[in-house]
C-alpha cells in the first residue's frame, strides 16, 4: 500500500489569510491583470478579499446583495466593465501549490444555494480541462468535466453529474 504525503494544508489557525498560500482573485487575474474580475455570467463580482472572513478556524466566503461595477470576462468579447447586484468571494491556491495526481480532501458546508454559484473546482495552467468537484445549481449539486479548444466554436465539451 502506497504512503500518502501531505503537500498542502490550511487550517485557518490565523485571524487573517495567509498570502503565501492563498490569493483573493482568479490566478489568470492575477498574474496578469493584477486586479479582481468575475466572469460574465456571474451575477457576483468577486471582490479582493473583501467578502472573506476568518473565524475560530472557519474561512466564510460571504456574498452581499450590494451592487458595483467591476470588471467581467467572456471568452469571446474579453473583459468589459459590467454591473453586478452581488459581491463575494474567491480563493485561489494558484500561485503557491500545484498537483497533478493524488488525494485532494477539503471540509466544505454551503448555505442554502440562492442566486449566486457555489463552487469547489480545479483547473491547470489553461482555461481547460477543468473539473468542478462541485458547483451549486439553485437546489441541485453538479459535478462537471470540462475539456476542448476554447478558440473554436462549440469547442468546448463537458460531462455533467447531479
Amino acid at each position: 500500500m502506497k504512503t500518502l504525503t501531505l503537500r498542502f494544508e490550511d487550517d485557518f489557525i490565523s485571524k487573517k489569510l495567509d498570502a503565501s498560500k492563498w490569493i483573493t482573485r482568479y490566478f489568470w487575474g492575477d498574474k496578469i491583470l493584477k486586479d479582481a474580475y468575475s466572469l460574465a455570467t456571474d451575477q457576483h463580482f468577486l471582490t479582493d478579499g473583501e467578502n472573506i472572513e476568518i473565524t475560530n478556524s472557519t474561512l466564510k466566503i460571504n456574498t452581499r446583495q450590494e451592487e458595483v461595477t467591476g470588471k467581467a470576462w467572456d471568452p469571446l468579447l474579453g473583459f468589459f466593465p459590467k454591473d453586478f447586484k452581488y459581491t463575494s468571494g474567491i480563493i485561489s491556491s494558484g500561485k503557491s501549490f500545484r498537483q497533478q495526481f493524488g488525494v485532494i480532501q477539503a471540509k466544505i458546508r454551503l448555505n442554502k444555494p440562492g442566486k449566486v454559484t457555489h463552487a469547489f473546482w480545479m483547473t491547470g495552467d489553461r482555461i481547460l480541462p477543468q473539473i468542478d468537484i462541485f458547483k451549486s445549481d439553485n437546489s441541485k449539486l453538479l459535478m462537471t468535466n470540462f475539456w476542448g479548444n476554447i478558440t473554436e466554436k462549440e469547442g468546448i465539451r463537458k460531462n455533467t453529474v447531479s
